[in-house]
């Protein structure tokens, strides 16, 4: 229990701050990339909105080299080339502005983006918009290389520095957590000490009350005080048992794993309970599938089959009839247990697996149940890494849904 509390808190912890790293890098490069976007926009802007800059750069190619002139900040430039087309998006002339790039895949470019068939947006490393100047139409690419590959290899470095603070913090927690788990893993070993010497002290007394009772009775003959002492000596042992089994279960981190048929376990437990049924007024009903196979602790599941048709002889209406159903898919094997039982109210039943929880407290008292069966059960299917579920299709019917994942 302890290692899995600890694994558990090394995968929360590392989730927890994998998910902030994350979180903060990528608003950081959001805001990185919204920013290149904003300036690289300012380019287009400047011809939208100063649309004679336009044919003067036309006019006097020899200016529009100058750092600065479509920006505000001198000292970001961009490259850039101008197309004249037609209203149906034909291109007339190509004005290039860009050194790096020749007027064959300057063009290759304009074209990409008049097939895009969009007011704007990025074509390889270059940024388009359109411009109208007069009755003419244009269309501006500006080189964005040089802002896109800052933002490229900023996003890298992220990504980089991101996973090794990710690692690092994983290894400090993995190294601390036995330290952080220590005082619960204490805790701990206490309560599982206290509760095998609470129960093998309270054996010693028990066994001289169960003497004495019927050392009693011998003399004075049976009365009816005598047999309430009985009763609760039986409730008594049966909740002693009861923890000391759940104790020894919470100790067993490994599952012994064979494979065995389901089939035969669950038809054998059915025929020792049958008899108990019978004689409790109820009908044990099965629909068992044949040669059906699973890998597992036999002896564990054994006792869950066991705790699950206790439960529902106990708890099941008198007269009524319990459903047993064993199938099995390619996913999973799923065992059903289903009785009548008055007052169970329609919904989700969960609680059930919660130790000494009882649903029906009055009815309960004169079952001898502590609720510790179902929460016994529940672990041993944790343990097995598969599902249980309790839940009450409508009023006054109870369902133990069990699902083997294979």
């Amino acid at each position: 229990m302890i290692n899995t509390l600890r694994r558990k808190f090394i995968l929360v912890s590392v989730s927890t701050v994998t998910f902030v790293i994350s979180a903060v890098f990528i608003i950081i490069n959001f805001l990185n990339y919204n920013n290149i976007s904003s300036r690289s926009d300012e380019v287009i802007n400047k011809f939208k909105n100063e649309p004679i800059l336009l044919r003067e750069i036309i006019e006097n190619g020899t200016e529009n080299g100058s750092r600065g002139i479509v920006s505000s900040d001198k000292n970001f430039y961009n490259g850039f080339f101008i197309a004249q087309i037609t209203d149906y998006n034909q291109i007339i002339n190509i004005y290039n502005r860009d050194n790096s790039v020749g007027i064959v895949k300057a063009k290759e470019i304009i074209q990409e983006a008049l097939d895009e068939n969009n007011d704007g947006g990025y074509i390889d490393y270059y940024k388009y918009g359109y411009v109208d100047y007069g009755i003419e139409k244009y269309i501006v690419c500006a080189n964005v290389e040089r802002e896109l590959g800052i933002f490229y290899q900023f996003l890298t470095n992220s990504i980089i520095v991101a996973l090794v603070i990710i690692i690092v913090i994983s290894i400090i927690l993995v190294i601390s957590s036995k330290k952080i788990v220590e005082p619960i893993e204490i805790n701990y070993e206490k309560q599982k000490q206290f509760v095998t010497d609470a129960s093998h002290e309270l054996k010693t007394p028990l066994t001289i009350i169960i003497s004495n009772a019927d050392v009693l009775e011998m003399e004075v003959g049976k009365s009816k005080w005598l047999d309430n002492i009985h009763n609760q000596i039986e409730r008594l042992t049966h909740l002693i048992n009861s923890l000391v089994a759940f104790s020894r279960a919470e100790e067993r981190e490994n599952l012994i794993k064979n494979n065995f048929s389901m089939t035969n376990l669950v038809k054998s437990r059915l025929e020792d309970f049958q008899e108990l049924a019978n004689f409790k007024d109820k009908e044990i009903v099965a629909d068992i599938a044949e040669n059906i196979f699973y890998s597992g602790d036999k002896q564990t599941i054994m006792q869950v089959i066991d705790i699950l048709l206790d439960n529902a002889i106990k708890y099941a209406d008198d007269n009524s009839i319990i459903n047993v159903n064993l199938t099995s898919n390619k996913k999973s094997i799923n065992l059903v247990v289903r009785n009548k039982t008055e007052g169970i109210k329609e919904g989700d039943l969960s609680k059930v697996f919660d130790r000494f929880y009882r649903l029906d407290e009055s009815r309960n008292s004169k079952t001898k149940g502590y609720g510790i069966g179902l929460s016994l059960a529940k672990l041993i299917i944790d343990r097995h890494k598969s599902q249980i579920k309790a839940y009450a299709p409508k009023d006054d019917e109870f369902i133990i849904d069990i699902k083997f994942l294979l």
